[in-house]
């Protein structure tokens, strides 16, 4: 299971798919302490590059530099220095991605019909009077939609978050509740015989056991909020990154599973109230002394059982309308 967007994969971690994000993190720590050698991507004479043109994203040795510099279609261009690279904490360019069919062409623009690259060419017979645009503009919304997945997922972690500390809340009234029970048993018993001392003892077993079942039952809920806060707070930290630092086919290839992820762990219904309330019941009696023997008994306080669900749980802003349903 993916750690970040908590996808099944049936093949394996070999099938899952790349954190670019994560990549470019390690290449660039790479370059920066000097383990990665940077060679000019201009040229085939296995060169050190010494700059790096923005425009046509590309590492250049110094012969390169001086040629791009002269170059009428390239001189206007904005070259970074290596050095300047590793300040910034950049990894290396990657390759440029040409078209498979038309060799010597630049996949730049993307067809939202078949939602794949393409080149300038390809519209002319494969993708004929399909809907398409350039790379650089559809890769600019996709990461806009990221950045408002990840700021829902925000939203809805904040809900998550509220719920687990109304649970640790409930627990600490538990305690409290506990300690009163504990207190009337043990006030209620010292006023009987000694032949009641060991029901007495059998009452705070009972309690015990009342006790840990209501600890377990919203310890395991607030377990499972948290776990899914941090899903939710790993997937959108993905999707800022890849969003923040992907070149435009990282984020294509990443996008729909990123999002998908996200969207699937804000859709699940989450049970955002105690199971079981803090609240505990003694009942004794004082007139059954030739039975005291079995008498008594702590019994458990139920809540209500109810799940909220709807949209306005997860997209909730202060100030704020929204509405959801609560089924009891």
């Amino acid at each position: 299971e993916c750690p970040t967007c908590r996808e099944s994969c049936a093949n394996g971690v070999a099938a899952l798919r790349l954190n670019f994000a994560l990549m470019d993190a390690i290449e660039a720590q790479s370059i920066l302490c000097g383990a990665k050698k940077l060679l000019c991507q201009d040229c085939d004479e296995d060169l050190e590059a010494e700059n790096q043109c923005m425009d046509c994203n590309v590492l250049l040795c110094s012969t390169c530099s001086v040629y791009h510099k002269r170059s009428n279609r390239t001189k206007a261009h904005t070259t970074m220095t290596i050095a300047e690279m590793k300040e910034l904490g950049k990894a290396a360019p990657k390759p440029r991605a040409m078209c498979a069919k038309h060799k010597q062409k630049e996949l730049r623009l993307y067809c939202k019909s078949c939602q794949v690259l393409i080149c300038d060419d390809c519209p002319i017979k494969d993708h004929k009077d399909h809907d398409y645009d350039l790379l650089t503009e559809v890769s600019e919304e996709h990461k806009t939609k990221l950045m408002e997945e990840a700021e829902l997922a925000n939203n809805a972690i904040a809900t998550l978050e509220d719920a687990i500390l109304s649970l640790k809340d409930e627990d600490k009234l538990l305690e409290d509740s506990t300690s009163e029970t504990r207190k009337q048993i043990r006030e209620y018993y010292e006023q009987l015989a000694a032949a009641v001392t060991r029901r007495g003892e059998e009452v705070e077993t009972q309690l015990d056991a009342v006790w840990t079942q209501k600890h377990k039952v919203l310890v395991g809920q607030w377990n499972g909020l948290e776990l899914a806060v941090a899903s939710m707070s790993s997937g959108a930290e993905h999707a800022r990154k890849t969003a923040a630092s992907g070149d435009d086919q990282e984020v294509m290839a990443t996008y729909g599973q990123i999002v998908a992820g996200l969207r699937r762990l804000r859709e699940r219904r989450f049970k955002l109230t105690p199971d079981t309330s803090s609240k505990m019941l003694f009942v004794g009696r004082d007139d059954m002394l030739d039975i005291i023997a079995e008498h008594g008994s702590v019994t458990m306080v139920t809540g209500f059982a109810c799940t909220a669900e709807g949209q306005g749980l997860t997209v909730a802003t202060p100030n704020h309308l929204n509405s959801f349903a609560v089924q009891v």
